[in-house]
């Protein structure tokens, strides 16, 4: 008989336990996935290494400036060329960024930063959504909270 996959070897209630124990770790943690901070706060140490490394750059120093619509417009190029690298991850980092930078100067409690990511959710690769979704649950839940 031949190998099944790991994930279809577990019972359901397996999965969902696995499943509750994922989304409490993101709720825990999820600060360090994409967070509140603005990415100039974050540190240089954070920033995303490879072929767009110079192009946050450009990111942090923008938005040490003050300048988030400079900021926006630089992480739009990072997204593209992220989604064209199929480098997912950073992806998603740069369109959180990137709505993090527009909505930065609104209060907590307006939900527009929610919005905007369920919109760039919709239009975004299939493949960067469940990572969007993680990020929306964290956003939603400090929305909440304050």
């Amino acid at each position: 008989m031949p190998a099944r996959p790991f994930s279809n070897q577990l019972s359901s209630g397996v999965r969902r336990k696995v499943f509750v124990a994922i989304l409490l770790t993101l709720f825990s943690f999820g600060g360090t996935l994409v967070s509140d901070r603005p990415l100039a706060a974050v540190g240089s140490d954070d920033l995303p290494a490879g072929p767009r490394a110079a192009a946050w750059k450009k990111v942090e120093q923008a938005l040490m400036e003050g300048k988030p619509k400079t900021a926006a417009e630089s992480l739009a190029g990072v997204e593209q060329a992220a989604i064209a690298d199929k480098a997912w991850a950073e992806a998603v980092r740069a369109i959180a960024t990137r709505i993090l930078a527009i909505t930065g100067d609104r209060p907590a409690d307006d939900p527009e930063r929610l919005i905007l990511l369920a919109q760039e959710i919709e239009k975004a690769p299939e493949q960067t959504r469940g990572l969007l979704e993680a990020v929306r649950a964290n956003w939603t839940w400090g929305f909440f909270l304050n």
